[in-house]
């Protein structure tokens, strides 16, 4: 079988096959709006996969087999349960699209091996900080942080050198106050 593309999205599925690893010649993988709550290991058997839609699921974490999927350039796990992305995301260097919004991460490692990333939204998590080395990331042109739990601005995402719109909408929280900060920052 020679099939690129699957989408499996809106089926309340719970359990996604060993199976799936043998369909090497995919290259778009869709399973938005189910119950997954993992992935299988042979998810790293497809290292075709351009595109991996995972928004809207129950996923407590990912496996570290993500790193595996050398032709991933856009991994979407909005809306889900994460509490913190496995360290071989570093290596799926190909990355230009990541987007883990919507979940409960209170820590974000480092991704600056992640050289290719043009977007990356952080936001509804439960961040405080932020890892320092960002002048790696050469290539960021939009970040995301809105609607976290940041104490202070975040200064190392000053050392990004093209970014071109940064989003903090409502990153200082407090007891008191519900501050709103967006701005947007255009380098050409």
């Amino acid at each position: 079988m020679h099939l690129t593309a699957l989408g499996a999205n809106e089926n309340s599925l719970r359990v996604l096959p060993t199976e799936i690893g043998n369909l090497t010649s995919l290259t778009i993988l869709d399973l938005r709006h189910n119950r997954l709550k993992q992935l299988p290991r042979s998810i790293k058997k497809l290292t075709n996969l351009s595109k991996l839609f995972l928004r809207f699921n129950k996923l407590e974490t990912l496996p570290e087999e993500i790193g595996f999927m050398t032709s991933l350039e856009v991994l979407s796990v909005r809306n889900n349960c994460l509490n913190s992305l496995p360290n071989a995301i570093n290596k799926a260097t190909n990355l230009k699209i990541l987007d883990i919004s919507g979940n409960t991460l209170s820590k974000f490692r480092s991704v600056s091996n992640l050289t290719l990333l043009k977007d990356l939204d952080l936001s509804q998590n439960r961040l405080s900080s932020l890892p320092e080395e960002w002048k790696t990331m050469s290539n960021l042109e939009r970040l995301v942080l809105s609607h976290n739990k940041f104490q202070s601005f975040p200064i190392p995402i000053a050392n990004i050198p093209n970014l071109e719109t940064l989003d903090l909408e409502g990153i200082y929280k407090s007891a008191r106050t519900h501050t709103t900060h967006t701005q947007h920052i255009h380098t050409h």
